[in-house]
């Protein structure tokens, strides 16, 4: 039963009427996080404007989980909900998107080349590795090596423009 779904319920145990509230598309995937709901989420919205900042981050991890399982329906939400967003959220798309590379560099690249690495911050989508990285110098430069091998496995000529974009700006 959806979160929407136990709201009715329990307005007709204490007989209050409460307005049927439709859910995004956005809550439709967290409840359902299938390659198509996450096909039709456009952007990251409730139905509600009392969506908690918690929420928000376990929604996100949801999607990560999806994400570095290598479902590319999510993946290319990922990278809309990025096009649109600015500061935490933003960079928890960044360092989401960003795994990706060592567990699948290929699908990360079809999937920006996609959505257009103009569309985003190289430098952040690539660079950023999370908090755990802060202050860990030689974790943080076994982590670039990592990406920047598993980027340069890539050999589709396809590919071949965007990967050397996202090596270039692993050096910076």
């Amino acid at each position: 039963m959806t979160v929407f779904g136990a709201v009715a319920v329990l307005g007709a145990i204490v007989g209050i009427a409460i307005p049927a509230l439709a859910a995004s598309p956005w809550e439709e995937y967290l409840e359902r996080p299938t390659p198509d709901n996450a096909a039709r989420v456009q952007s990251l919205t409730y139905s509600s404007a009392l969506a908690d900042p918690g929420d928000i981050e376990r929604d996100l991890m949801l999607l990560e989980v999806q994400v570095v399982s290598r479902d590319t329906k999510a993946v290319q939400l990922a990278f809309r909900l990025l096009s649109g967003a600015t500061g935490h959220i933003a960079e928890r798309l960044d360092i989401m998107l960003g795994r990706l590379i060592r567990i699948d560099a290929a699908l990360f690249l079809r999937e920006l080349k996609r959505a257009g690495p103009g569309t985003v911050s190289l430098g952040h989508l690539v660079g950023n590795f999370g908090p755990e990285y802060v202050d860990r110098l030689d974790a943080h430069a076994y982590e670039m090596s990592l990406r920047q091998d598993a980027l340069r496995r890539i050999s589709d000529p396809k590919l071949k423009a965007v990967r050397d974009q996202c090596l270039e700006s692993l050096k910076k």
